[in-house]
């Protein structure tokens, strides 16, 4: 009797530890938006891209290459570069997801520092949409409200 005991007690604690511990969907949506703020942050330009689809293409003509080339481009132009972000709602269907966020970034130019997106009264909405490939999940399209990333406060512009 003691013995059935100890079984359904490890039975009961292993399927615990398996739903606390197992990654949801959307866990796993938030680590992919998660790594590439961080690349973004640490200027890391192959870090973000492992977390792009090879079928990227947004409303601003970027495919997977353009985007890589421009991400290369800001990442020499701006330094210390803070993202601020909020998740607001993650829809899940299948193979495909879509994230809304409110995020900020403020970078420094030269000598300049400012907001590149969302301000100081407050963030922007950005929308991420999500591809899951054979083994993970990847961003496939980035929708910014008010279009590209523009440099507020910089003399020049971006």
């Amino acid at each position: 009797m003691r013995r059935l005991w100890w079984i359904t007690l490890v039975f009961i604690l292993s399927v615990i530890a398996v739903l606390i511990l197992y990654p949801t969907e959307e866990g796993r949506i938030r680590k992919v938006i998660n790594r590439a703020e961080k690349a973004i942050v640490e200027e890391d330009i192959d870090a973000l891209m492992e977390n792009v689809s090879y079928n990227y293409a947004d409303d601003y003509g970027n495919n997977y290459l353009l985007l890589r080339r421009r991400m290369e481009a800001v990442f020499r132009r701006l330094d210390d570069i803070e993202v601020e972000k909020v998740f607001r709602d993650i829809s899940i269907n299948d193979t495909e997801a879509e994230v809304m966020l409110r995020a900020s970034v403020l970078a420094t130019m030269g000598e300049e520092r400012g907001y590149i997106y969302g301000g100081a009264g407050g963030h922007d909405s950005v929308r991420v949409y999500l591809e899951k490939t054979a083994h993970r999940w990847r961003i496939r399209r980035v929708e910014l409200e008010g279009g590209f990333m523009e440099i507020q406060g910089f003399e020049g512009g971006y």
